[in-house]
């Protein structure tokens, strides 16, 4: 125990100067061999960070939680997958390898990072062993995102529009039916406007009751004048339905036709002119710490052996 007391530790570390050196030496050619690009390729780095735009929250779920849930999703990763090949570009071999799919999405979920910021927006960092790959990566994973999401809302949307055109079908009949109706009573009894026609054809008929055509008149009036008006009014108020109907349905359609982007964004993906991964120094000074803890454990249990 004396001998890793302050002095004495120094003393026993200059003692076995010798060992512990070559294994320093050691340590470094070996850090610096296989953190070289022939051992661990080089990734570069590309970053976006977004704020959510345009999207409807359900539940208690916040706009930035349910841009996360998408980006998350393997429907995007997938998207993501397909529009740059990535199966080939991570070198994955799906004709013999029973697990493919699993390693497919274990890579990417490596390589593309999303994650929340501290202020609500979201992070969406991607590393490749190329730098414009890298970068294209990052926007792809937005443009997919747009087309996912704008997806999900069209699909709602045309089940709206679908239930308002079959309402504004149906009222259609209705006033197509009225006016049809209308149109009969009016032609087969001669009858026009109900209220200004039966002042005037009573007028006539106390002034003339003798009169043939007058008699039919207030017939066809007393018989069938209500019913034409009570039509006209069921008209008058199923057109009116229609009018709100067809509002509704063109709105509908304005959401099936729309073309929205989801996402603000803060800050820009550019190429990487500098790789992220590995950092040599760092990978050179734990090398360094980790070997010189163990050549001192080994001598120490060299000594006591």
């Amino acid at each position: 125990m004396n001998a890793f007391n302050h002095t004495g530790y120094l003393k026993w570390l200059f003692k076995h100067r010798k060992p512990l050196i070559a294994v320093q030496v050691l340590a470094i050619l070996a850090s610096v061999i296989f953190s070289s690009p022939s051992f661990i390729p080089p990734l570069f780095k590309s970053t976006a960070v977004v704020y959510p735009y345009n999207l409807s929250t359900y539940s208690r779920e916040t706009s930035t939680e349910q841009m996360l849930e998408f980006l998350n999703s393997t429907d995007i990763k997938k998207g993501v997958i397909d529009r740059f090949n990535l199966t080939k570009h991570y070198k994955i071999d799906s004709t013999t390898e029973k697990d493919w799919k699993t390693e497919l999405l274990e890579k990417y979920d490596k390589n593309v990072n999303v994650s929340a910021t501290e202020y609500e927006a979201v992070e969406i960092s991607v590393f490749d062993i190329n730098p414009d790959t890298a970068y294209k990566i990052v926007n792809g994973v937005l443009d997919v995102l747009n087309q996912k999401v704008l997806g999900v809302q069209k699909e709602k949307s045309v089940e709206v529009a679908r239930i308002w055109k079959k309402l504004l079908d149906n009222k259609k009949k209705e006033c197509d039916s009225l006016s049809g109706l209308s149109k009969s009573l009016s032609t087969e009894y001669g009858l026009l406007d109900y209220g200004n026609q039966t002042r005037e054809v009573t007028r006539a008929y106390y002034q003339s009751s003798k009169n043939a055509d007058v008699s039919t008149a207030m017939k066809n009036m007393e018989e069938k004048g209500m019913e034409l008006n009570a039509v006209n009014q069921h008209l008058n108020s199923a057109l009116a339905n229609y009018d709100d109907i067809l509002i509704k349905y063109e709105d509908a359609m304005k959401d099936v036709n729309k073309q929205l982007t989801y996402s603000n964004m803060v800050t820009t993906p550019f190429v990487a002119d500098k790789k992220s991964y590995p950092v040599r120094w760092l990978i050179l000074v734990i090398a360094c710490a980790s070997s010189f803890l163990f050549s001192v454990l080994a001598i120490r249990v060299l000594e006591k052996l």
